[in-house]
């Protein structure tokens, strides 16, 4: 009867164990983003997915030179990660932003620099529209990037990762699944040597 219920810890241990890697090792539940500031001031979107990475937005006024003279923009040629990165962005301004109460509204993630003008993707609300919209667009570096092109608010983009971390479920089960290896690691070595 003992070894039978060994036997069945054992074997639950494992599968704790290896339920608690499985877990580690998928990906942790990210949530909807969300809008930084207010609905006539808008600052920023937090936990925007792109591309399986989460990413801090934020929307940062003035001329391309101050606003990136310390970081590169973070899709800098990269035009499909830009792609990727207005696409997600405009979804996520039309979930937190359903009736379309932020208006004449710009944001612009630079994808290159040349001659004076920098090219990108924007999405937009403009003129009582009801959805986001996007497009492939340039701005002279020296303009600001603040009520342009009859934009009441205009910005551009900042992103910063942001590393998931893990539910506490899962770091429950992990705890769980170690602490079951422990005990019968622990068993094993104070048990008698058994000779058939």
């Amino acid at each position: 009867m003992r070894t039978a219920i060994r036997m069945i810890a054992s074997n639950l241990a494992v599968a704790t164990a290896f339920s608690a890697l499985l877990m580690l090792s998928t990906p942790t539940v990210t949530h909807a983003a969300t809008l930084v500031g207010t609905w006539n001031a808008p600052s920023g979107i937090d936990g925007l997915v792109i591309d399986g990475a989460t990413y801090n937005v934020s929307f940062a006024q003035g001329t391309y030179g101050a606003v990136y003279s310390s970081n590169a923009p973070t899709f800098y040629g990269n035009s499909s990660g830009a792609t990727d990165a207005v696409d997600a962005l405009a979804a996520a301004l039309a979930s937190v932003d359903p009736a379309g109460l932020i208006q004449n509204f710009g944001v612009f993630i630079p994808v290159s620099d040349s001659a004076g003008q920098n090219s990108g993707e924007e999405v937009y609300l403009f003129n009582a529209a009801t959805s986001y919209s996007t497009d492939d667009y340039q701005y002279p570096d020296s303009a600001p990037a603040t009520a342009y092109d009859n934009f009441d608010f205009f910005s551009y983009t900042r992103f910063t990762e942001v590393s998931g971390v893990p539910e506490p479920s899962t770091w429950a089960m992990m705890i769980l699944g170690f602490c079951g290896v422990g005990f019968m690691a622990y068993r094993r070595k104070g048990a008698a040597p058994r000779w058939a």
